[in-house]
């Protein structure tokens, strides 16, 4: 199986997306992933993860999707060869409107330079809109590295909401 094939198995098992704990109804609100020319709709679910229990005035209702990524490479196919990581963008498919001020960002990696991505592409239920995608290529720069863990993390906001996708990747090289 070949590594985008496990991250996009990876981001479909885990991603039980976007769920409110607060007493009125959330919004449709959702998580798409791509990697290379294959888009996935993880779409919200009644289970996942508010940091904000019940709406305050002022403030938003604050969404937190965490994925866990892990795979096993062999170094000299790894070493400096770009490995592309899963592409995000979070949308209404009500509106078909991608959320506001997304971004995309990596921790800093000793063993690897991060190069974030950005790709554009239709999703299915809301022909005419292009969106962007944000993402990242992995190019391990280190040959004595045996392992490497780092976090990726996707924000934006939509009206009453701010939406955050937390991407924990951890690689073992041999």
């Amino acid at each position: 199986m070949s590594f985008a094939k496990v991250l996009l198995a990876g981001a479909a098992i885990s991603a039980l997306c976007i769920g409110s704990a607060a007493a009125r109804a959330m919004p449709e609100i959702h998580l798409a992933s791509t990697i290379g020319n294959k888009a996935i709709h993880l779409k919200s679910s009644t289970i996942g993860h508010s940091k904000t229990q019940v709406r305050q005035p002022g403030k938003k209702n604050h969404y937190t999707v965490t994925l866990t990524f892990s795979g096993n490479f062999n170094t000299s196919t790894a070493y400096k060869n770009p490995i592309p990581l899963p592409a995000y963008t979070w949308y209404s498919s009500a509106t078909c409107s991608e959320a506001a001020k997304e971004k995309i960002k990596y921790t800093k990696d000793s063993h690897a330079k991060i190069q974030k991505t950005t790709s554009t592409g239709s999703i299915s239920g809301c022909t005419g809109t292009t969106f962007t995608f944000y993402g990242a290529n992995y190019i391990l720069k280190d040959k004595k590295a045996k392992s490497d863990s780092f976090t990726g993390n996707l924000t934006g906001q939509t009206t009453g909401y701010k939406l955050d996708l937390v991407e924990n990747f951890n690689f073992a090289f041999n």
